[in-house]
């Protein structure tokens, strides 16, 4: 009887474990996958190597998609993940949008003149902002234990009427989510929103705080 127990409750334990969606992170080659690592790339989503295996990056941008696309958000490619994700018409659909309010985002973004975002950061909270400078501290993304992944931390030297601003070592604080290879010295354009004074602390370069525009990016590109 007690034997017959112990079975039951194995039974039930990797039946659970087999159905957690983390579960799929360690399985196998997939053609399936494969064809969603594809989709998710050409969305500009980063799921990491393109090999049909589940990885962290994999799980990350899967989960990132369903959420931007109001599904539920479960890590997994259920009916409607792949409903969506796999078909072409509704895919060239979510490209056009994207590729539509991106423009239309970057559209609305205003140069404010360096100078005067430094002297009264708060005045500015909200606006939609562009800057163009070069990196001077780089803190890349990482992803935690718990999945959740940090943003990439820069501090942007940017130049305000064709000088470099003095007003300051660390002119803008820049917090972005996405992927990007830029590095130190890299000049870069960001797109993003104002966040408001920001007090920055980084020990490793000796900084033990500093007052700084913070601006949230939401696009990057390098120049």
């Amino acid at each position: 009887m007690f034997q017959k127990s112990k079975l039951i409750m194995i039974f039930f334990l990797v039946t659970a474990f087999l159905s957690n969606p983390a579960f799929d992170v360690f399985a196998g080659f997939s053609k399936e996958l494969l064809k969603v690592q594809k989709q998710l790339k050409y969305l500009g989503y980063n799921p990491g190597p393109i090999d049909g295996i589940w990885g962290q990056k994999t799980l990350i941008a899967l989960k990132h998609f369903q959420k931007d696309n109001n599904l539920v958000v479960n890590g997994k490619i259920d009916e409607n993940t792949r409903n969506l994700l796999l078909n072409k018409k509704a895919l060239n659909r979510i490209k056009n949008s994207i590729s539509n309010s991106e423009n239309d985002y970057k559209g609305a973004c205003i140069n404010i003149p360096v100078s005067e975002l430094t002297k009264n950061t708060n005045k500015f909270k909200g606006k939609f902002v562009k800057y163009t400078g070069k990196i001077v501290i780089m803190e890349f993304a990482t992803t935690q234990k718990s999945g959740q992944r940090s943003p990439n931390r820069i501090v942007l030297s940017v130049e305000d009427n064709d000088k470099t601003l003095t007003s300051g070592l660390l002119p803008i604080f820049i917090v972005y989510h996405g992927e990007t290879d830029s590095f130190i010295n890299d000049y870069i354009t960001i797109y993003g929103k104002v966040f408001g004074e920001y007090k920055y602390k980084n020990t490793n370069m000796g900084i033990q705080e500093k007052l700084l525009p913070r601006i949230d990016a939401k696009y990057l590109v390098k120049e």
